[in-house]
């Protein structure tokens, strides 16, 4: 991944992450109760039923190792740093969003060493794992809240130019990672390539069916993978190795399947606070 690209996807990261905060009411997370059956699905989907299907789909089409590396990294990586942002432009409320994208960050971090030895006997660097999941996402998420504690209204209108801004910056990632990355999926066969929009529907499907309605914020949320993560662990397993160029070509896919459902199913403002 370029350098340009990678700028682009850490101020994407933080972004996204610092506007979750900023619409995030924990006077309504405290009550807990609303949240627990979106919650509990969520987990189900990104953590049982993706994991559950990524490993039917290598069964079947048998890869090399280096792709089935890359497939299992994104698979096991939920929590995407651009997933609130997307969650909220397709109509997300912005507590359910909230909630949702704080544990399926935490959950990577508990889930991605524990089963990613289990599947490729790949290890992982668990204080390069932390030091970005903390620095890119849960700061970030934290900052947001405090802002929000101090001016509540000032906090909501910067968390509405963060998404205006946040939205810019998606549409020169995907276009940097078609420039950067488009010719390298031509050199993938078809079975590769079709491994990579396969990721993309499981994790949209999954999201979706699993999820109350609306729908559509959750599958995004599933959709969006924490590639950070995924490239971190990628980078460190094989050094220069096909398996980082795979995530980041997968990166381009997701981020097209993912801009597309929310332009296509998404295009109405997003929702005020309400009960799931």
């Amino acid at each position: 991944m370029t350098p340009v690209v990678g700028l682009l996807l850490v101020l994407l990261a933080l972004v996204s992450t610092a506007g979750a905060g900023l619409e995030l009411d924990l006077g309504r997370l405290r009550s807990g109760t609303p949240w627990r059956a979106a919650l509990l699905r969520a987990l189900v989907a990104n953590l049982l039923v993706v994991p559950a299907c990524t490993f039917a789909l290598l069964r079947v089409i048998s890869p090399p190792a280096d792709v089935a590396l890359a497939l299992w990294l994104v698979a096991l990586a939920p929590g995407g740093a651009s997933a609130p942002l997307l969650a909220r432009l397709a109509g997300g409320e912005p507590t359910r969003v909230g909630v949702l994208y704080v544990a399926l960050c935490v959950s990577a971090l508990l889930v991605l060493p524990l089963m990613l030895p289990v599947v490729t006997a790949t290890h992982i660097p668990a204080g390069h794992l932390l030091a970005v999941t903390v620095g890119l996402q849960l700061l970030p998420l934290m900052l947001g809240l405090a802002l929000r504690h101090r001016d509540e209204a000032r906090a909501l209108r910067h968390a509405a130019m963060l998404r205006r801004f946040g939205s810019a910056l998606l549409v020169m990632v995907v276009l940097l990672l078609l420039v950067t990355r488009g010719a390298f999926l031509t050199t993938l066969n078809a079975t590769t390539l079709l491994a990579l929009l396969a990721m993309v529907l499981i994790s949209l499907a999954a999201g979706a069916l699993l999820a109350p309605a609306p729908r559509l914020p959750d599958a995004l949320l599933a959709c969006v993978r924490n590639l950070t993560l995924a490239l971190l662990v990628a980078e460190g397993a094989q050094p220069g190795g096909t398996a980082t160029l795979l995530i980041a070509a997968y990166g381009l896919v997701m981020y097209v399947g993912a801009a597309a459902g929310t332009r296509c199913f998404g295009a109405r403002p997003p929702l005020p606070e309400q009960v799931p």
